[in-house]
């Protein structure tokens, strides 16, 4: 009696482990969901919750339509007197670099997930497209680095076919 109480608890345990799981749903009047070739627009009208949360340097919008977020710096190089955005991310065939606050030339280094060289580059401040065009499908770290050596940031990227 005693193995068949356990048994049950644990089946148990397992199914209300499982019932915690959210979904991501949208709740709205109206909306779409639109992709080109290496863009996608994703948007709905008339949430029934949006909650807005600014800070000097980001702006977090709280709402239904979050359901895949995409993380793409992974480190933060050291002082706030320059900005790096590095875009689109999923990419698949481009990504545009563009440098504000910096003088000097940066060095781009892009990585595979097995941590091999793909492609080298210096960079001149300000607006950069690379192409990834000749590489695979997959995930790739791209580090930026100043003249001295200094790590500026580290991204991740997605491209896709």
């Amino acid at each position: 009696m005693r193995i068949i109480t356990i048994i049950i608890l644990i089946l148990l345990s397992a199914f209300l482990v499982r019932a915690q799981h959210l979904t991501p749903v949208v709740i709205g009047g109206a909306g779409s969901d639109n992709a080109t070739e290496g863009y996608h627009l994703s948007w709905t009208l008339g949430e029934v919750v949006i909650t807005t949360h600014t800070q000097p340097e980001a702006t977090l919008l709280q709402g239904f339509q979050q359901p895949n977020y995409v993380f793409t710096q992974l480190i933060e190089g050291p002082g706030k007197d320059y900005k790096i955005l590095v875009f689109p991310n999923p990419t698949t065939d481009n990504i545009r670099i563009e440098v504000t606050g910096i003088k000097k030339p940066l060095n781009l280094e892009i990585f595979d997930v097995l941590g091999e060289l793909v492609i080298i580059k210096e960079l001149e401040p300000s607006i950069t497209d690379i192409n990834l065009s000749n590489i695979p499908s997959g995930t790739y770290l791209i580090r930026l680095t100043g003249d001295n050596g200094v790590i500026l940031g580290v991204w991740r990227i997605l491209k896709i076919s």
